[in-house]
């Protein structure tokens, strides 16, 4: 592969992801969900997985365990994750979603409908479905290597 052309999907990868999040903060200045972005993907996980391990979390995240402490221990706080110790090991903190939850999901899924989504608008179904497709290769790609 051309290195040229590895450096650029590089970075338009982590340039997209960036200005993703920051978009997201951007046009969430009403603090509508309330969440930092962080936040916000650790629920999305917890969503899609159920419960985890805090070390699990940290690993699939792919962000330091202090981080990840603060960010838990703030949705600990406002109710919408649970902590508690694994059955096997009492080293292991696991975590989970609370009823209160579904309804904070319900705001992210808002912002990202109302946000996120319109800037796709302009691509065509196709365009779309190939990029979905790309984007899924790329990142099925990059979860086999990191295993």
């Amino acid at each position: 592969m051309d290195e040229k052309f590895s450096d650029s999907i590089f970075f338009l990868l982590r340039a997209c992801s960036e200005k993703a999040k920051r978009f997201v903060a951007h046009k969430d200045n009403k603090r509508l969900s309330g969440l930092t972005i962080n936040q916000m993907e650790i629920i999305q996980y917890i969503c899609r997985n159920g419960e985890v391990s805090m070390g699990n979390l940290s690993d699939e995240l792919r962000v330091s365990k202090s981080a990840l402490s603060q960010s838990v221990a703030g949705l600990v706080r406002r109710g919408y994750l649970k902590k508690f110790r694994g059955d096997g090991d009492g080293r292991v903190v696991m975590i989970c979603g609370t009823k209160k939850l579904e309804g904070i999901i319900k705001k992210i899924d808002r912002i990202i409908e109302k946000h996120i989504l319109p800037v796709f608008e302009k691509l065509s179904e196709r365009d779309k479905k190939s990029l979905h497709r790309m984007l899924r290769t790329v990142y099925e790609g990059l979860e086999r290597e990191l295993s």
